[in-house]
């Protein structure tokens, strides 16, 4: 009897995954898109996922450099700008911040 029930389990996650995936297309294309890239890096090597670490971790430091007086002010102050971040090893280099001192400067 094991053998039938375990293929009705089985047709049930096809089936879920088949309903899920049929439902983020309707509702939200976005999202399905997302979970597709996110299932795409689970196959990327080490250097790979430093490299798309590394692109979006300056991305963040640029915006934020940019947009941001307080995190500009304290990059300046510590005397690193974005463009020195090189590896992920030079995250070291930035200046952590506190809640208290962001509050402060706002």
């Amino acid at each position: 009897m094991e053998g039938p029930r375990q293929e009705l389990l089985e047709e049930g996650k096809m089936l879920n995954k088949i309903i899920y995936r049929f439902g983020a297309l309707l509702c939200n294309n976005k999202i399905f898109q997302h979970f597709n890239k996110l299932k795409q890096q689970e196959a990327l090597s080490l250097r790979e996922l430093e490299s798309l670490q590394l692109r979006r971790v300056i991305g963040l430091l640029n915006f934020s450099y940019k947009y941001s007086p307080f995190i500009k002010r304290k990059l300046d102050e510590a005397g690193f700008r974005p463009t020195d971040l090189t590896c992920l090893n030079d995250l070291k280099k930035i200046p952590l911040t506190t809640k208290s001192e962001s509050l402060e400067f706002n």
